[in-house]
């Protein structure tokens, strides 16, 4: 409230009595805005999220794959990642960062054509979009993860929320575009949040 405002405020309680003006007087005082969610997974566990996408038919043609990226193991925890994009990915020497790991795959089958290939993403900051693939035109933004690990995310426009364990799927028709190309794909797509899983289980090749 500034000094014009808290004088008016006084003048209208001294003349015509409080009960009428304190909600405007009120109302003038700034609201203080909330600062960005806290971190609650322990700092020697990380959040393991995976999309993957299997495409099946559609107009996009026949052709080989290849290659997949990393392996998680869901039910020993452990996490090999082979390869990562360029950039500050997993730091050999300081997890203390890692917050999420994001693990975003493509396979073919049938008359789509066979093979697999992958990216493994080290996020140590929310939200993170993932970056363009060929087999969807709708993009994956992680935008939080509760103390439980339930994980907050975007689908394009469409809001998903998921528990640790907890999958989203979609099967179907998608109108994709690629190379200034325009497709039809059919795809089976998978959303996973396997939940927490300790940093020291992440196998890093130097």
């Amino acid at each position: 409230m500034n000094r014009f405002t808290a004088s008016v405020c006084a003048l209208a309680v001294l003349l015509l009595g409080a009960a009428p003006f304190l909600p405007a007087c009120r109302r003038a005082t700034p609201t203080p805005t909330a600062g960005p969610a806290e971190w609650l997974i322990p700092a020697d566990k990380y959040v393991f999220v995976e999309r993957w996408i299997d495409v099946y038919g559609g107009s996009i043609g026949s052709m080989f794959i290849d290659f997949p990226t990393y392996e998680f193991d869901q039910n020993s925890g452990e996490l090999k990642p082979y390869i990562v994009p360029p950039g500050t990915w997993f730091p050999l020497d300081d997890l203390s960062q890692l917050k999420v790991v994001y693990g975003r795959g493509t396979s073919r089958t049938g008359p789509a054509g066979s093979g697999a290939n992958s990216k493994v993403f080290a996020i140590t900051a929310l939200p993170f979009t993932e970056t363009p693939k060929d087999d969807t035109d709708v993009l994956v933004t992680i935008e939080r993860v509760d103390a439980d690990g339930t994980v907050h995310l975007k689908r394009g426009s469409q809001q998903i929320v998921l528990p640790p364990g907890q999958s989203w799927t979609r099967d179907g028709e998608s109108n994709v575009e690629w190379g200034g190309v325009k497709f039809v794909i059919a795809a089976r797509e998978r959303i996973t949040n396997y939940g927490a899983a300790d940093k020291s289980k992440i196998q890093l090749t130097r």
